[in-house]
Formats: C-alpha cells, structure tokens, sequence
C-alpha cells in the first residue's frame, strides 16, 4: 500500500469551510490530512501483518486441536466403553442386540451368498504374535492366542468347553498346564456329570439358543442360563471352546442378545453350513435363507469386537460335493478369536 492508493476527500458547503485553519490554506490543511491518514493506514498495515500470521497461527491449532480431541476421545470411549459398536459404521452407533439377517445387504444370489460366507469367515483380522495349541496335533486340539491380556493366568481362569466326543485332550492339556477351572459339556455321549480330575468337572448337558430338551432327550440349555445354574454370572469365561454341530449359530446369537459374550475373552469354534441342493427351489431358498442368518451372526460377532486371530478348515471333517460350485467341500471351519474390547472388571 502507498500514498497514491489513498485518496482522502472532504466535502463542506462554502459557508462551513474556513479560509486559514492555523495559518494554513485549506489547500495544506487538506494536505496535511491526507499525510495523515496515509501513515496511519501504513502502520495499520503493519499491525495486521504482524497480527495476521499469528492469527493464521492460533486458528490452525485450534482446528487440530479439535480434530485431535475428537479423534483419541472417540478412540478411548470406543477402546474403554462397555457399549457395543457396529465395527464397520464410520460413525459409531449402538448395537443393542444382532441385527436381523434381512435387514442387512447381502446378495441375492446363492452362489454369491455361498462365497461371501467363506471370504468372511476364512480371513483373519487380528494379528496375535504367540499361539498355542492345546489337545492333540489335529482334530480335537484347539490354538490359543498366548498374548496380553489374553493370554489365561495359571491357576485363574475358567475355561468351558462345548462338544467333547469322548475327546479330552484339550481339556486334560489345559488342566494339567494351566490348572484351570473346566467345565466340559456334552449330552450326546451318555456320560452322566462327573468330576474328571481335580480340575475338570464334566456336565451332561448341551448349549443351545433356549432352554428345552431335544427330541433325543439331551437337556439344552442358554450359556446364560448355564453360567446362573453355575454361579458364574460374574465371572470371565478365559476361553470358550464350542464344536456342537450347527448349534453354534443360535448359541452365539442368544449369547449377544443376553451380553454373555461380553464377559467372553477367547472363542475357539467350529463353524458348521449345511450342503445346498441346486434345483431344489424349496431346498435353494432354505439354505439361503440360513447363509444370511449366519452371515448376520458373524457380522454381529465382529460387531461385538470379536477378531479373528487364526482359521483352518477342518481336514477330519466330513467332504461333499456342491451342487453350487461343483467343487469338493468340506462342512466345518475352526475359527479363533480374541474379544478386543475386553475389560476384566
């Protein structure tokens, strides 16, 4: 800015302007003026260019410094809160109980269904550096993520274990290693309850989505309901080890609905889907009908901060061929996971 840019005028009617103001013309008066007000516009000038960087200056850090607050008080409340989250919503919303399968976007098409069920399920979402597997080499032993803090504490940790088939090396490792309290479960073996050890106590009894008796005559019940009739309403189950042939699916949504699963550190499970008969429409639209179901299942478990740490599918399992892809498949994948909002109360 110069003095040519600054053009002062001052209008009066003859009878209000003076002919000498102070000895001086009107002419040097104006003059005089219009200096004046060219050095106060300078220094103004130079005011707000010093002023203007620090203002720039202040007005950065407070936009950060929202943005910061935000961001690591969102992740606090995310990381510490016992308030269940929909993981794949950019903005956090209350997940209060599964959501129903069809009000969830899964396609249409069976083929399509069956492959995004795999893709789900076979991937894994969590890194944990040091496992363990615990029971025999292959079928029957389960992994365990060795990590903090979920890693179980010798002598104090509860483990239940869901579908034994008269196989319990995986109970019997983790008794002897770890000395943990275990509760085995399986109705189907008759065996009747019985204390195996000084660490396992088995229970003729299955899990299931309610209460009842089969009509095979095996008593099922809720983990909820179990952990009542057990006195460990308030405690942490460590690891939850389950393989009961497709009724892991209402066991699971069951426990999300009642908060079971908050209380839930590790999950070992045998994920089961039945074989889909291609041509058969009233066949096709029921096992559609239970992909999405199991979809909306998984999804609501990763919801609940379940990751997945390890997969394989089952080799000892039982083979098919799918009417769907044509391809020889297999019916059970062990998947583990680890519960990365747990908080030990």
């Amino acid at each position: 800015m110069d003095g040519a840019s600054i053009h002062v005028r001052i209008r009066m009617n003859d009878r209000q302007r003076p002919n000498i103001i102070d000895g001086r013309s009107p002419h040097e008066e104006y003059r005089k003026n219009g200096k004046e007000a060219v050095a106060k516009g300078l220094t103004s000038e130079m005011k707000l260019n010093k002023i203007g960087p620090l203002l720039l200056l202040v007005v950065v850090v407070l936009i950060c410094g929202r943005g910061f607050f935000r961001y690591f008080g969102n992740r606090h409340d995310t990381l510490s809160s016992s308030t269940v989250m929909k993981a794949d919503i950019a903005v956090p919303k209350v997940l209060e109980k599964p959501v129903v399968a069809d009000k969830l976007q899964y396609p249409k098409g069976h083929l399509e269904l069956f492959n995004l069920y795999h893709s789900k399920i076979l991937r894994k979402s969590f890194n944990c550096k040091q496992m363990r597997r615990f029971g025999n080499a292959g079928d029957g032993g389960w992994e365990m993520c060795v990590d903090e803090p979920y890693t179980l504490k010798k002598g104090n940790c509860l483990v239940y274990s869901f579908g034994i088939a008269n196989d319990y090396s995986f109970d019997d490792h983790v008794a002897k290693d770890l000395n943990c309290e275990i509760h085995a479960f399986d109705p189907s073996i008759g065996q009747k309850d019985y204390k195996r050890g000084n660490y396992i106590q088995f229970h003729n009894l299955g899990v299931s989505g309610t209460d009842f008796t089969n009509k095979n005559g095996w008593k099922l019940m809720t983990v909820d309901s179990i952990m009542k009739s057990l006195g460990h309403e308030n405690r942490i189950i460590d690891y939850f080890k389950i393989d009961v042939e497709s009724s892991e699916w209402d066991t699971l949504a069951q426990m999300m609905k009642a908060g079971t699963v908050d209380r839930v550190k590790q999950i070992g499970i045998e994920y089961h889907i039945n074989n889909a008969y291609k041509g058969n429409a009233k066949e096709e639209e029921k096992h559609m009908i239970e992909i999405r179901r199991n979809l909306a299942i998984f999804d609501n478990l990763e919801a609940y901060g379940f990751k997945i740490y390890h997969f394989h599918t089952n080799m000892a399992a039982p083979t098919y061929v799918s009417s769907l892809t044509g391809k020889t498949e297999r019916c059970c994948q062990e998947i583990y996971y680890v519960n990365t909002r747990f908080i030990e109360n």
